[in-house]
């Protein structure tokens, strides 16, 4: 599953793309499980046959929230990028 962060919006949503509607569904599950909040966004929202996971981070968000988030995606999910 090759995954990017979409960083053209310096803001704090932040999206990963070129996933599978169903490998979307499973990895939102996976960080539910886990305490964080990731959405599926699937068709008709996206390009038919892509998917995304949206993230929301906001100043609530302690440091270590964080990273376990990334340590969650980089390790569980097999996701990699740079914020």
């Amino acid at each position: 599953m090759k995954l990017f962060l979409a960083s053209s919006n310096p803001g704090k949503l932040r999206e990963y793309r070129e996933l599978a509607a169903d490998a979307a569904l499973e990895a939102s599950k996976i960080l539910e499980d886990e305490g964080f909040l990731a959405v599926a966004i699937r068709p008709p929202t996206v390009r038919v046959g892509t998917a995304r996971l949206r993230f929301v981070f906001c100043a609530d968000h302690a440091d270590e929230d964080v990273a376990r988030l990334a340590t969650i995606v980089g390790n569980r999910l097999n996701i990699h990028a740079t914020l």
